[in-house]
C-alpha cells in the first residue's frame, strides 16, 4: 500500500467528521434520519475514493471546501447572540474548519490526484 492510499483510505473512513461536528446540544435535538442519511452518503463517497473513482474526489473537494465556507458564515451570527459567547458553538466550527481544510490539503497532493485519477 502506497503513502497515498493510505492518505485515501484515511479520507474516505474520516472526511464525514468535519461536516457533523456541532455541539452535543444540537446534535442530541436532531432527528436519526438527519445523522444517518449524511453518513450514507458520505460511506458512498469513501468507497468511490477507495475504488479510485475521479467523481468521488472532485465531490470530496467540494464537500470539505463547502463546508468551510459555510461554517465560516455562520460562525459569527450563531457565536454571539444576545451578548452571549456560545463556546460550544465557536470550538466546533472551529474544529471542523481545521478538520476540512486538513482533509482538503491531502486531497489536492500531487500523489493522491495521480493515484485517483490515473
Amino acid at each position: 500500500m502506497t503513502k497515498a492510499d493510505k492518505f485515501i483510505w484515511a479520507i474516505a473512513i474520516l472526511q464525514f467528521i468535519p461536516t457533523l461536528t456541532f455541539p452535543p446540544a444540537v446534535l442530541a435535538s436532531a432527528k436519526i434520519t438527519v445523522l444517518v442519511l449524511p453518513i450514507v452518503l458520505f460511506a458512498f463517497l469513501g468507497w468511490g475514493l477507495v475504488r479510485h473513482r475521479p467523481w468521488a474526489l472532485t465531490l470530496s473537494v467540494f464537500v470539505q471546501g463547502f463546508n468551510v465556507i459555510i461554517r465560516v458564515l455562520m460562525l459569527l451570527p450563531r457565536v454571539v447572540t444576545n451578548g452571549h459567547v456560545d463556546v460550544a458553538w465557536l470550538v466546533t466550527s472551529t474544529l471542523a474548519v481545521a478538520l476540512s481544510l486538513v482533509f482538503l490539503f491531502l486531497l489536492e497532493k500531487p500523489d493522491v490526484q495521480i493515484a485517483i485519477t490515473a
